[in-house]
């Protein structure tokens, strides 16, 4: 990371502290909803060595769903009581990718001439 992008960052993360804070509480909520496999799941069959246990072997990418993270951060846009991005600049980021990290998304309001 430059020099330039870490004073971004820094400033960023100071602007929008109550925000990012509130954006990285849901990121974790949503990246534990992907990365916590359901329960196996054992199926009666008729035979007694049939029987087998089927685990869900995806494994998540890095990152969580660009849109449902957007649906989660779309209500902290209408407090008022602390500063967010404007939401043209949020669906610009999120709209143009499947997943995205928390550091992705960190990094993209840092270098984000509208913001900036």
């Amino acid at each position: 990371i430059s020099f330039s992008d870490f004073m971004y960052a820094f400033q960023v993360q100071f602007y929008f502290e109550e925000f990012l804070g509130k954006a990285y509480k849901i990121y974790q909520g949503l990246l534990q909803n992907v990365s916590s496999p359901r329960e196996p799941v054992i199926v009666p069959t008729s035979g007694e060595n049939d029987a087998t246990v089927h685990q869900n072997t995806h494994q998540p990418s890095d990152g969580v769903d660009a849109m449902q993270f957007f649906r989660a951060l779309y209500p902290l846009l209408n407090k008022v009581d602390y500063r967010t991005p404007p939401l043209d600049f949020l669906k610009e980021v999120l709209y143009n990718v499947q997943h995205i990290s928390f550091y992705e998304f960190l990094m993209a309001i840092s270098k984000s001439d509208s913001i900036n």
